[in-house]
């Protein structure tokens, strides 16, 4: 319970901190690792893509990102299939996930993190 109200103590200063400077690459990757901690994968995604659309160098919002859309394809794809049908459709939904998960890693391992960030 305790960790929890950090967490939620965390998301609300990052972004308080967001509305006075939209352009924090880090609050924005931050907030989205509190909203993955609290299992909202979808606005995880969310911050991540919008601190590598304000820098897109910035390699551990790609990481960050890609491993959840890893998991996303994953879990897309699980399941027993009735049908050979139904097999194929998973694996066309998790297949994009998967792509996009693969060209973020490429990225991040190119990028380098900024001043004063150890990732």
């Amino acid at each position: 319970a305790e960790l929890a109200r950090q967490i939620e103590a965390a998301a609300e200063r990052f972004a308080a901190a967001l509305e006075l400077e939209p352009g924090l690459i880090l609050a924005h990757y931050l907030l989205g690792q509190s909203w993955e901690l609290r299992g909202y994968e979808e606005k995880a995604e969310a911050c991540w893509r919008e601190a590598i659309a304000r820098d897109g160098s910035f390699g551990p919002a790609r990481f960050r990102l890609a491993k959840s859309l890893l998991l996303r394809a994953y879990l897309t794809g699980l399941g027993s299939a009735e049908s050979g049908l139904e097999l194929e459709r998973r694996q066309a939904a998790a297949a994009p996930l998967a792509d996009e998960a693969d060209r973020l890693l490429a990225l991040a391992f190119q990028g380098s993190p900024p001043p004063g960030f150890e990732a």
